[in-house]
Parts: C-alpha cells; sequence; structure tokens
C-alpha cells in the first residue's frame, strides 16, 4: 500500500466516522426533540389539572389557619374565668 493510498484510506474513514457522528447526533436530537414534545403535553395536562383544582377548591379566607396556640390558650382562659364566677 502506498502513502497516497493510506492517506486516501485515512481519509475516507474520517469522513465515515464523521458521518456516524453526525448521524449519531441526528438521532439523538430526534429522541430528545420527540422526549420534549411529550414532557410539554404532561406539562400542559398538569397546568389543567392545577387550574380546575384551583376552581374547584373552596377559598380558604385569609389562607392561614387559626394559631392552634392561641385557640388553647384562649379554651383555657375562658375556663379560669368560668370557674372564678
Amino acid at each position: 500500500m502506498s502513502i497516497t493510498d493510506a492517506f486516501s484510506a485515512a481519509k475516507s474513514e474520517k469522513v465515515e466516522i464523521s458521518e456516524r457522528v453526525l448521524n449519531q447526533a441526528v438521532s439523538e436530537i430526534r429522541f430528545l426533540q420527540r422526549r420534549n414534545e411529550v414532557l410539554s403535553a404532561k406539562v400542559d395536562v398538569l397546568n389543567l389539572f392545577t387550574t380546575i383544582f384551583r376552581i374547584i377548591s373552596p377559598p380558604s379566607g385569609e389562607g392561614m389557619q387559626e394559631d392552634i396556640a392561641w385557640i388553647i390558650e384562649r379554651a383555657i382562659l375562658g375556663s379560669k374565668k368560668e370557674k372564678e364566677s
């Protein structure tokens, strides 16, 4: 094999490797695009459920519950006042 033949073989091998790498890249990109479409659809469904739950759930007033310690303390003070009277 001459140097020219070896160079030509190496050059064609690089082209094959480059094409293989590019084909793998295209395959990976197509896969990720399909996966992105699926995930996008799932996000849309989750957003729809969130909207539905917000519509269905009753308003919570102030958004916080009463402080349980304050409720107990109020009950204790009420009980003490009843005993004193």
